[in-house]
C-alpha cells in the first residue's frame, strides 16, 4: 500500500476540483448550444411579432456573451492547471499564495456563472411557455 503525503493529497484533491470545474463548465458549454439551436428554430418562424423577436435577440445576446465568459473561464483553469503542476510544498502543507488566491476566486467566480446561467436558461424557457 502506498500512502501519500499531506501534500500530494491536497494536490490530488486541487486536481479533481479542476477536473470537476471543467466538467460542470463544459455541461453549460452543452446547454448554451442547445439554447441558441433553439433559438435559431424560433427565430426561422415567420409568425412571430417584432416585440418577440425583439425578447428573444436579447437572449441571444446574453447566451453569445456567455460564450466570451466561458472562453475566459476555461483559460483561467488552464493557467490554473499550469501553476497547481509547477506547484511545490514546503513541508508538504503550504502552498503559494497565488495558487491559493486563484482557487479561491475561481470557485466564487464558476459557482456564479452556474448559478446566473441556470437562471437565464430557466427564464428563457419560462418566457416561451408563456408566449408560444
Amino acid at each position: 500500500m502506498i500512502l501519500m503525503t499531506s501534500g500530494e493529497a491536497k494536490i490530488k484533491q486541487l486536481q479533481h476540483q479542476s477536473e470537476t470545474w471543467k466538467r460542470d463548465l463544459g455541461f453549460v458549454v452543452e446547454e448554451n448550444i442547445a439554447l441558441k439551436m433553439r433559438l435559431a428554430e424560433i427565430i426561422a418562424d415567420d409568425t412571430v411579432t417584432q416585440e418577440f423577436l425583439e425578447r428573444i435577440e436579447a437572449y441571444q445576446s446574453e447566451f453569445i456573451a456567455k460564450d466570451e465568459i466561458l472562453r475566459v473561464m476555461f483559460s483561467e483553469i488552464k493557467e490554473w492547471d499550469g501553476l497547481l503542476v509547477k506547484e511545490q510544498y514546503l513541508d508538504g502543507m503550504e502552498t503559494n499564495g497565488k495558487l491559493i488566491t486563484m482557487h479561491k476566486r475561481l470557485s466564487r467566480a464558476i459557482e456564479s456563472f452556474i448559478i446566473e446561467f441556470s437562471r437565464l436558461k430557466f427564464h428563457f424557457n419560462n418566457y416561451l411557455s408563456e408566449t408560444l
